[in-house]
């Protein structure tokens, strides 16, 4: 018993001095060649594995602790299942699946799974599992799970799971789950969840789910859900479901659902219930509530429609200007209409379809 002590007691301390001195030193293991304890760059083992640098890994299985990943991309290559500890950095082979932990960082060329806690950062070309890192954390391709970067957290291509970053959660293309940014959340295809950003929350082509901006929220075709922002709120083409601009709400082609802005709301077409200090649209089907003016016109979106501007439903604000047809009730100080299928009430009303002597009448036409 006291000399397997003693065995183990050179392995180790003999770990420790080696890995102080060259990258690639001599490998020694305990009792047999490929597994028990073993010190230097063994490609394959199992087992409890000291080395500085790994180079060439085939196959590690068990408890891997080294210093500093290899200077060659193409050095990083092979298999580790367990426990990686890297002082300060754990990274080395080509894919990583276990636990994984760096005081500086933890990462893999290739693929990484599992539980990955790097003091800086954590990163892989595809990560799956629960990665964390003290300032970012990073997937060249895919990042899937719980990812917590303390400054950001972000990939290439897909970020899927709970997505948290400091300042921004990011990714170039999809992004899926709830993700959490301080400043900037945002995908350059497509946001689905709940996506959360202290500034800026946006998405290239759609975003659907519970979008919120703490300035803006937007997308580059379409936004599908509840939209907020504190300041604006616009898509290029369409924003249907629970829109709501602390400002200004907008859309290049159609809003539809609940339409709240706190002093404009425009789009060519719009319906259902809109509420803002200023309605302006080519088409409105709905309810309409707007404290300043509802302005129905085709004079500067001539190019987006050849159809005549039209309004149907309820109008209720001091001026209503409905430059074509106004089908339903409008309520307010001046209403204006063209053509008139409904009924106008205020002190000065307008309509165009009435004989000449009977266009412009006082509170009732």
């Amino acid at each position: 018993m006291q000399h397997l002590l003693k065995r183990l007691s050179i392995l180790l301390f003999s770990a420790l001095a080696l890995a102080g001195s060259t990258p690639l030193f001599a490998q020694k293991s305990f009792p047999v060649r490929h597994w028990g304890i073993g010190v230097g760059n063994h490609p394959t083992y199992t087992g409890l594995r000291f080395n500085s640098v790994d180079r060439n890994v085939k196959l590690l299985r068990g408890i891997n602790i080294t210093m500093w990943p290899p200077r060659s991309f193409d050095e990083h290559t092979g298999d580790f299942y367990g426990l990686g500890l890297g002082l300060p950095v754990a990274m080395g082979p080509e894919n990583c699946y276990g636990i994984s932990l760096g005081l500086l960082a933890t990462g893999a060329v290739e693929e990484m799974a599992g539980i990955q806690l790097g003091g800086l950062a954590t990163g892989a070309n595809k990560a799956f599992g629960i990665n964390i890192g003290g300032l970012a954390v990073a997937g060249g391709e895919t990042l899937a799970g719980l990812n917590i970067g303390g400054l950001a957290a972000g990939a290439g291509s897909r970020l899927y799971g709970v997505n948290i970053g400091g300042l921004v959660a990011a990714t170039g293309e999809e992004m899926a789950g709830i993700s959490i940014g301080g400043f900037v959340a945002g995908a350059g295809r497509n946001v689905r969840g709940i996506s959360i950003a202290g500034l800026f929350m946006g998405a290239g082509r759609q975003a659907s789910g519970l979008n919120v901006g703490g300035l803006a929220v937007g997308a580059g075709t379409s936004l599908w859900g509840i939209n907020a922002a504190g300041l604006v709120v616009g898509a290029a083409e369409d924003a249907f479901g629970l829109n709501i601009g602390g400002l200004a709400l907008g859309a290049g082609r159609q809003l539809a659902g609940v339409n709240i802005a706190g002093l404009g709301v425009a789009a060519p077409q719009i319906s259902g219930l809109t509420v803002g200090g200023a309605v302006g649209a080519i088409h409105v089907n709905g309810v309409v509530v707007a404290p300043l003016f509802v302005w129905v016109t085709s004079h500067e979106l001539a190019d987006i429609t050849r159809d005549c501007p039209a309004f149907t439903g309820l109008a209720i604000s001091p001026v209503t200007f409905i430059d074509g047809q106004m089908t339903g009730v409008a309520i307010g100080l001046f209403n204006y209409a063209k053509k008139l299928r409904g009924v106008q009430i205020g002190l000065l009303n307008y309509n165009g379809s009435n004989r000449p002597g009977l266009r412009w009448l006082p509170l009732f036409n």
